[in-house]
């Protein structure tokens, strides 16, 4: 027992590794992929604040106000951020520059009259143009905080339907959910008592961690572990619902099967001599049972199939195995029969069979 609850905590800690290292690579490029794909003005408008579908304020044509070569002469650092972009194939570098040093920026644009006139003929001005820088510079960020959100929620997901955590999950869940909310109210007040927490953790393993890793730590994992885990919460207590309607439903009809046997049983002996022959079938909805022994069969086949020696589980499993099998056979036939004519005894022996393999299923204390 012991080596199964680790073989699966092994499991499952290496579906969360693989999910974090290649699902958050899936989510966050494929969300750029398909940006790009439906429409590309998506991330200038987004950084523009809707205003404009291209970038105004490095474009072509803004270059031939000398915008550009205003920043390469008085920005140090930026042709060689900018030769870096080009090797790579990626303006995420450019963008970061730009934003940590939007001061020179702005003074550098000030100083160029002909640019500032192109960002008012534009119908801008130097503040679009330093939010603007600002957005684009938070762009990879928040695609990063939505992978992963998408990919925490799929870990939640999976923890809570296949591997069957439910209660540590809400309760990890509650946990996390009073971290965040508390480091809130006190505006980020207990966030040294979590972060000395880390730091007493850490400094066992022989690292470190400040407070500042913990700003890290709260923007990009524990905010998106608490709305990951709220999402799911909010998804999975409409499903326990709906599972106890269907359940409750379940127990009913197992338990008018289960009670209209006798009166089956008796309306058998009473109407008919034993020596007529007939067709008979069960009209009560036994499909609900049938579907029980359906899932046990096969959840009790599994377990069977992995006791490699046949001990006491081996026989317990068989047995369950084969009673559950039985049941839903017999119920099946006589649900379904429609071909073979039968005296009012066997209908009546065979009614008390699957009674009897109710009772061995324990259905009648349901």
């Amino acid at each position: 027992m012991i080596d199964t609850k680790l073989r699966k905590f092994g499991i499952w800690s290496l579906f969360i590794l693989i999910i974090l290292t290649f699902g958050l690579r899936l989510f966050y490029f494929g969300t750029f992929f398909l940006i790009k794909r439906v429409d590309p003005t998506i991330f200038c408008r987004h950084a523009s604040d809707n205003m404009y579908a291209d970038d105004i304020y490095f474009s072509a044509e803004a270059e031939e106000t000398g915008i550009l070569s205003d920043f390469n002469e008085k920005i140090d650092g930026f042709q060689e951020v900018v030769n870096s972009c080009i090797i790579s194939s990626n303006n995420y570098e450019l963008r970061l520059f730009l934003d940590e040093h939007i001061e020179e920026v702005l003074a550098v644009a000030k100083e160029n009259n002909i640019y500032i006139d192109y960002l008012k003929n534009k119908g801008s001005s130097l503040e679009c143009l330093s939010e603007y820088i600002h957005n684009m510079a938070k762009l990879d960020d928040n695609i990063l905080q939505m992978a992963m959100y998408l990919s925490f929620v799929v870990i939640c997901i999976v923890s809570l339907t296949k591997f069957k955590y439910r209660k540590s999950f809400y309760v990890a869940s509650a946990i996390v959910y009073l971290i965040a909310m508390t480091s809130i109210f006190s505006n980020g007040l207990t966030d040294y008592i979590v972060s000395n927490i880390f730091a007493f953790v850490a400094k066992i393993n022989k690292e470190t961690f400040t407070y500042i890793d913990m700003n890290i730590v709260k923007e990009y994992f524990l905010d998106t572990l608490k709305e990951s885990m709220m999402t799911v919460v909010i998804f999975d207590t409409i499903f326990q619902f709906k599972q106890s309607e269907r359940n409750t439903k379940r127990i009913k009809d197992i338990r008018y099967v289960y009670q209209s046997l006798d009166m089956q049983i008796a309306y058998l002996r009473d109407i008919y001599n034993s020596s007529d022959k007939y067709i008979a079938r069960l009209k009560v909805p036994s499909y609900c049972i049938e579907k029980e022994c359906y899932k046990e069969a096969k959840k009790w086949g599994k377990a069977l199939k992995r006791q490699k020696v046949k001990n006491s589980y081996y026989v317990k499993y068989k047995t369950r195995y084969e009673t559950n099998i039985s049941l839903y056979e017999k119920l099946q036939w006589i649900r379904t029969n429609c071909n073979e004519a039968y005296s009012s005894e066997y209908y009546v022996n065979y009614l008390q069979q699957i009674k009897e393999l109710m009772i061995e299923c324990g259905y009648n204390s349901i």
